[in-house]
């Protein structure tokens, strides 16, 4: 099944309708699903540099596509190996760094995509 990832002009693609994936442009009011974006005060090359640093730290993570204002990663599982989309985009001078993480076989991901995105902004903040 190929992935739906990608920007269509300054949004991820839709989520699908199940409990396996999490985005920072999900509706805040939907826990299901949302996931607060990563936020900086440094430059936006800044912190994509850092971000991509804390990326390639990650086992079983490797970079697909880099643009100046996107990033696209494959994940692979520890156990099942299947393999998660997570996507990152840097709009321009808001601060900001939306992220979206998700599972592309299965209905529920019994949190992994939450824990892989808040461990990245643990991670961030650190760096």
């Amino acid at each position: 099944m190929a992935p739906k990832v990608g920007m269509n002009q300054d949004q991820f693609q839709p989520l699908s309708k199940t409990p396996n994936c999490r985005s920072s442009m999900a509706d805040p009011q939907n826990s299901t699903y949302y996931v607060a974006p990563l936020t900086y005060t440094c430059s936006r090359e800044a912190a994509r540099n850092k971000l991509m640093a804390v990326l390639k730290a990650l086992p079983l993570t490797h970079l697909v596509k880099s643009d100046e204002n996107y990033l696209y990663y494959q994940c692979r599982t520890k156990v099942f190996k299947f393999t998660d989309d997570v996507e990152f985009y840097f709009p321009e001078a808001d601060g900001l760094i939306h992220m979206r993480s998700a599972s592309r076989i299965g209905y529920n991901d019994w949190g992994t995509n939450l824990r892989r995105l808040e461990g990245i902004r643990a991670e961030f903040a650190k760096a």
